[in-house]
């Protein structure tokens, strides 16, 4: 009789070296833009205001990220998805004090990035005062010097 050699081999090693290891997939980053408002507008106080970013994400459903909008520091919208087609929105009345918007994105396996833009805001309400002195009903000569003071 003669000898038969036999050769086994797995196809899903072939080509791979003794203690090799796939790399994990990457996990890509998604990526937040801000369309309302744009880098510099002007909004008028008391005006309401929808923002609204645009989200993707190379591997995850735009329904898997979630989305925080924040003004001056200050969360305004917590973690929320955003809709099927990426659209992350935040309605918010404009106070005069407004001045940078800053959403933030991030996906179920906490990839984050962020985008802000700055605002300049018009007031629409006079300024007030009250005058302290002279008080009402007080009379005075036209050659005296009157002291005024506000608060």
């Amino acid at each position: 009789m003669m000898p038969i050699a036999l050769s086994l081999f797995s196809v899903g090693m072939l080509g791979m070296g003794c203690g090799d290891k796939e790399a994990p997939p990457t996990n890509a980053v998604p990526t937040i833009t801000i369309i309302n408002p744009a880098d510099g507008d002007l909004w008028t106080e008391d005006d309401d205001i929808q923002m609204l970013a645009q989200v993707v994400d190379e591997d995850h459903f735009a329904m898997d990220l979630l989305v925080r909008w924040s003004i001056n520091g200050e969360v305004i919208c917590d973690w929320l998805a955003p809709d099927g087609g990426g659209n992350s929105t935040c309605p918010i009345t404009v106070t005069v004090d407004m001045n940078q918007v800053r959403a933030e994105v991030k996906d179920i396996e906490d990839a984050s990035s962020l985008q802000e833009v700055s605002v300049n805001v018009e007031s629409t309400n006079p300024p007030e005062v009250d005058i302290i002195t002279p008080v009402d009903g007080s009379r005075f000569y036209a050659d005296q010097i009157v002291d005024l003071s506000r608060s």
